[in-house]
């Protein structure tokens, strides 16, 4: 289901999107909105998509915060199976 998928998508400039957002969202802030998805959703499922001329630290960051929010929930006894999808987007 869609509302079980947490898209965060790494455009060409290496700015972070969230789901629909059209603003984008700071590296910092990342982690913390993970969580509190995850929180939030057992069964999320987090869609890391990346353009493909996205700098490749970007979309590395990106994973970073996500695999760290599931340690800080894991540290918290917040049990979540890791579900992380990872798709480069065409370029249209």
């Amino acid at each position: 289901k869609r509302d079980n998928v947490m898209q965060i998508v790494t455009a060409r400039t290496g700015a972070y999107f969230i789901d629909v957002d059209t603003e984008p969202t700071p590296l910092g802030s990342l982690r913390g909105i993970v969580k509190q998805r995850l929180t939030e959703k057992d069964n999320l499922i987090l869609s890391l998509e990346t353009h493909p001329e996205a700098p490749y630290g970007s979309m590395i960051d990106a994973l970073d915060e996500v695999t760290l929010a599931y340690d800080e929930l894991a540290q918290a006894n917040v049990k979540r199976e890791h579900r992380i999808s990872l798709k480069m987007l065409e370029i249209e």
